[in-house]
């Protein structure tokens, strides 16, 4: 046997060799015999497996930190959309209550100057608000609870155009420009002045 490979392989079949490989019968020499691996070639064999052992564990280490940081990116970018999208319901019922206003204001100056421009946002506003909701509605899709409250608010709006604020401008139409306010919230139904 000859070179590092048939060392190797004498010792490990507990032949009898020196350090260069050789057979010690033929050279001459006092042999020495490494029986399966010995404590040299244990300490070796272990601390190879310890190696392997730490190098799978930090790369399972890494592998678990990529795939944790691949969740984390998804999550943060589900409540991202989410939170942008409760951000646009936010902003869209605040434009319905600033619609709201504006038919208030609108009814209130028509009906204290008769002028039809007041009616003007009025009218404008009754259209926007349902384009919104239908806006929201679409965006809500399944969230039937957030459905329910919208619808609650359009209903509620709706009543009072129906209600209050239409009944009042018809009077005010008929009763035409010259008529007073105190004569107005009589046949309104409102409290006097």
């Amino acid at each position: 046997m000859g070179g590092a490979q048939g060392y190797l392989d004498a010792t490990m079949a507990g032949e009898w060799v020196d350090a260069a490989g050789s057979d010690l019968y033929e050279a001459g020499r006092r042999p020495v015999k490494l029986t399966g691996g010995g404590p040299v070639m244990k300490k070796y064999l272990n601390s190879r497996v310890l190696a392997i052992i730490i190098v799978l564990l930090i790369i399972g280490v890494i592998i678990q930190t990529v795939l944790l940081y691949e969740q984390m990116v998804g999550l943060a970018d589900r409540y991202y959309r989410v939170g942008q999208e409760s951000y646009v319901a936010l902003y869209d019922l605040k434009n319905i209550e600033k619609l709201v206003i504006d038919m208030e204001t609108g009814e209130r100056g028509y009906l204290l100057t008769g002028d039809p421009a007041f009616l003007a946002p009025y009218n404008e506003a009754q259209q926007e608000i349902q384009d919104y909701y239908k806006k929201l509605a679409g965006n809500l899709g399944q969230d039937t609870a957030s459905l329910g409250y919208l619808e609650s608010i359009n209903q509620k709006i709706q009543s009072w155009a129906e209600r209050v604020a239409g009944p009042a401008i018809a009077n005010r139409k008929l009763l035409g420009p010259d008529t007073t306010l105190k004569t107005l919230t009589a046949s309104s139904g409102r409290p006097g002045c």
